[in-house]
């Protein structure tokens, strides 16, 4: 038996930085969670994901993910796919992936950037628990979760 508190994304707002905070969108699973907000004079959208581990499964979530990506728009969380050849470490092989081509279709279409690699190049920077990246029109903006503590 799993508990419903044993996985799942959130979102921490800075509030004297971002005001206006409205939860758009959590799933049941815990692997999305959509908020709106306003930073600085800006409508933004935040979307943190954990993607699921199969390939097919997160074929279908990168798709579905798409109705929640409009307007200023940052995408950040556990994507669960290497992206190229430079993010995968010397101890493993880049090997093909259904869900790589959905991530790059929906990258392409959305006019997103992948700020890490765009920021980081070459640099090849790993955690078996964490893999953080983030893609956005405009910029990212620190933040995660919509309760106060």
């Amino acid at each position: 038996m799993t508990s419903w508190w044993a996985r799942g994304v959130a979102v921490l707002i800075k509030t004297d930085r971002v005001t206006g905070v409205n939860l758009v969108y959590g799933d049941k699973e815990g692997r999305v969670i959509v908020i709106d907000c306003m930073y600085e004079t800006k409508n933004l959208r935040i979307i943190n994901i954990y993607a699921p581990n199969g390939e097919k499964e997160r074929k279908t979530f990168f798709i579905e993910i798409s109705k929640w990506w409009e307007g200023n728009c940052v995408i950040i969380g556990d994507f669960n796919v290497a992206m190229t050849p430079t993010d995968v470490s010397k101890n493993n092989v880049f090997k093909g992936d259904v869900s790589r081509g959905a991530l790059k279709d929906l990258i392409i279409t959305k006019q997103c950037l992948d700020i890490w690699r765009l920021l980081h190049p070459w640099e090849r920077a790993y955690s078996r628990r964490q893999i953080v990246k983030i893609h956005t029109l405009k910029r990212a903006v620190k933040s995660v979760r919509t309760k106060k503590m």
